[in-house]
């Protein structure tokens, strides 16, 4: 009878505390959203001391730039500029699909702020760094590219890619959370796939466009699927150590439950 009982306790706990995957703090949650606050901030900070971008001398010579990604400073092309601005909008939809999950009944609300602020925290950190780094995009060394183009302020933000760190982030953060609800499913080999493959063919895009270096799209990506799948992983809910544990016995190992400070023991 006892080993009875202790089965029904124990899968009526998991059972009762299984049904919320991802959980929101107060203290997750305000770092989180003040570290973007303080990083965007930062970011218009450096902007606003900047001086007037100048056209570069045609009688001086190209500063210096890897070989790896010098190839690309002849590349312009708007039509792969606007393609990757589809896939951009795609991936920031991409996640809302979940939202039709049943998987996600009661944990809606906490799915939307930790897609939010993978977006934040993303893109805060994205605009910190090409603030901080004032590295000229390729189309400002063409001479092809019209001067009003090259002399904008987003001619100086070219490291790194926000097209592909962005597009990682959502993509691998709906990757991390479809395996987190349907661990068993034979669907999410074709999730990550997609998640994989979405930043990668964005990042493409972005270099044939003449709008980033090779190293650019690169270390985007791989900030942003860093960021993707921190941020289920620090709201995922983890078992409470404080609510169940065992003891052993004179007669064996007993589960002890806390309900509201009293331990009942089985």
């Amino acid at each position: 009878m006892k080993c009875f009982i202790f089965l029904i306790l124990f899968f009526l706990f998991f059972s009762v505390n299984g049904q919320k995957t991802y959980e929101i703090s107060t203290k997750k949650e305000t770092i989180i959203i003040g570290g973007s606050s303080l990083m965007l901030a930062g970011s218009f900070y450096i902007d606003s001391r900047r001086p007037n971008l100048l056209l570069p001398s045609a009688s001086l010579p190209l500063p210096k730039i890897n070989r790896f990604d010098r190839r690309t400073l002849d590349n312009y092309s708007l039509a792969a500029k606007n393609l990757s601005d589809v896939l951009l909008y795609a991936g920031t939809a991409f996640p809302l699909t979940l939202l039709a999950s049943s998987k996600l009944k009661g944990n809606q609300l906490e799915y939307l702020f930790m897609y939010a602020e993978t977006a934040a925290l993303n893109g805060s950190l994205t605009f910190l760094m090409k603030s901080a780094t004032d590295r000229r995009r390729p189309y400002y060394y063409n001479n092809e590219v019209p001067d009003e183009e090259r002399l904008h302020l987003d001619a100086r933000k070219s490291f790194f890619s926000g097209h592909a760190s962005h597009t990682a982030a959502l993509s691998f953060f709906t990757a991390r959370v479809y395996n987190d609800l349907y661990p068993d499913s034979r669907w999410r080999y074709w999730v990550w796939s997609g998640a994989i493959a979405l930043p990668a063919v964005t990042g493409y895009l972005r270099v044939q466009a003449g709008r980033h270096y090779p190293s650019d799209v690169i270390t985007g990506y791989m900030v942003g699927a860093g960021i993707g799948l921190l941020v289920p992983a620090i709201h995922k809910v983890k078992l409470n150590s404080e609510v169940y544990q065992f003891e052993s016995t004179a007669n064996g190992i007993a589960l002890v439950v806390n309900l509201n400070s009293n331990k009942l023991r089985y």
